[in-house]
C-alpha cells in the first residue's frame, strides 16, 4: 500500500539556547506538551548565533518508507516533518558561531548544541 507523499512546511522561527564552548556537544531530552499536528509530526528547529552557516542530512521514516532530506541553509530555521522516526546528523559549516539543533515529536523534545567549523550534532528520534 502507498502512503501519501511526506508534508513539508517550511517557516522561519527563533529560539534561544545555551551553548557551551567550541567543540563541546550538550544534549538533553524533556518532556513537554505538543503544540498540535499528529502524533507523527516532528518539528525540526535549527539556531544558535544568527547566520551560522550548517548544512544537514534529515532521514524521515515512514511505516513503510523512508526519505532524505538535505539542507544547506544558515540559522536561525525551522522544518516541519510528518513520519514516524527522524535521523538527523547536522555539521557547522561556519568558522566563526555556534549551532543547537532541536527535535520536537510527540510531546518529546531532544536538543543539542555544538560550535565550532565541522562539528556535528546527530539526533534520532521516534
Amino acid at each position: 500500500m502507498k502512503r501519501p507523499l511526506w508534508l513539508l512546511v517550511a517557516g522561519l522561527a527563533g529560539m534561544s539556547a545555551g551553548l557551551g564552548a567550541a567543540g563541546e556537544n550538550r544534549m538533553s531530552m524533556e518532556a513537554h506538551q505538543s503544540h498540535g499536528g499528529s502524533a507523527n509530526t516532528i518539528q525540526v528547529r535549527f539556531d544558535g548565533e544568527p547566520g551560522t552557516r550548517f548544512q544537514a542530512a534529515l532521514t524521515i521514516e515512514g511505516a513503510d518508507r523512508s526519505m532524505t532530506h538535505e539542507l544547506e541553509e544558515t540559522v536561525p530555521i525551522e522544518r516541519i516533518y510528518e513520519g514516524e522516526a527522524l535521523e538527523a546528523s547536522v555539521r557547522q559549516m561556519s568558522r566563526e558561531g555556534a549551532l543547537t539543533v532541536e527535535v520536537r515529536k510527540g510531546g518529546s523534545v531532544s536538543r543539542s548544541s555544538t560550535s565550532g567549523q565541522g562539528s556535528v550534532v546527530r539526533l534520532r528520534v521516534r
